[in-house]
């Protein structure tokens, strides 16, 4: 007789649970997740804009480098919406980077003055796979005409 009760009572617990999921997120996440896109897209500008000396080796290394951390970043954002909640996103206004490799350098800071805001040691392995990709494309640029 108390099954159906139960049964409600259950319902409305997930549902509390599932509403309290959607406001733990940091709001400091949306900003962070939007700033890694505003870079992404820098680098599409770069990529498109690079003419010269070993533009050729640059474009092909941006090009790379912009799949993998746009891979990246999107599987970063949908764990921490599993793990944290809703996040909004906030994209500040993107620009071509005056100098790759400072974009890159401020970019790996970015990510090291935000690793704080989660906890779970699956985002910190993402977070890590961004910067890898960040160090791997300065290589790139810096060693390879």
């Amino acid at each position: 007789m108390n099954s159906p009760v139960v049964f409600v009572n259950l319902i409305k617990w997930l549902n509390e649970q599932i509403k309290a999921m959607k406001t733990n997120a940091n709001p400091m996440m949306g900003k962070f997740f939007g700033q890694l896109y505003s870079f992404n897209e820098s680098l599409k500008l770069f990529h498109w804009n690079d003419t010269g000396a070993g533009s050729y080796a640059r474009h092909m290394a941006t090009d790379e480098a912009i799949g993998t951390l746009r891979d990246l970043l999107d599987k970063l954002v949908e764990v921490t919406y599993s793990a944290c909640g809703e996040v909004e996103i906030v994209i500040p206004e993107t620009s071509v980077p005056p100098c790759l490799k400072e974009a890159i350098k401020s970019a790996c800071a970015l990510i090291e003055d935000n690793r704080s805001l989660f906890t779970e040691s699956f985002i910190d392995s993402i977070l890590d796979e961004y910067k890898e990709a960040l160090h791997q494309l300065n290589y790139r640029i810096t060693r390879l005409q």
